[in-house]
This record gives C-alpha cells, structure tokens and sequence, in this order.
C-alpha cells in the first residue's frame, strides 16, 4: 500500500492542472481503475477539505462506494 501512497503524493505534488478538480479526475480514474478504494474515498475527502468543486459525477461515484462498499465498474460520466 505505501507505494500507492508514494505515487499519489508524487501525483499530487507534481501534477500542475490549472483545475484542482482536472487534477482530482485524472488521479481519482486509476484508483478507480486498480479498485484502491481506501485511496479513492480519502482523496475525494481530502479535496472536499480544500474546498475543490467536485463534479456531479465523483460525488454519485463516492455515494455509490458508501452505499455498495465498493467503486462502480467504470467511471460515471458527467
């Protein structure tokens, strides 16, 4: 798990979007991808904390993951 946690936080230091949220996607997509939903849910919350804007989608992905204990087959579209 901690390599995980090593590539997350060279995601999250290295990745310059000029969107919180384009950023948030694109990491959030593999974590879907590799099902690491620990990572996933504490990522959204973690960009909740800072304020980013979250699109519809992540949040129906995030309340499907609270609901079934695990992340959807593929990522919700808008």
């Amino acid at each position: 798990m901690h390599d995980y946690d090593e590539v997350i936080h060279y995601f999250n230091d290295n990745i310059s979007e000029r969107n919180d949220e384009v950023s948030l996607y694109a990491l959030l997509k593999p974590l879907r991808e590799y099902e690491l939903k620990d990572h996933w849910s504490r990522e959204f919350n973690s960009a909740l904390k800072k304020g980013v804007k979250l699109r519809e989608a992540l949040r129906r992905m995030y309340r499907y993951l609270q609901e079934n204990g695990a992340l959807p087959d593929y990522m919700f579209p808008f």
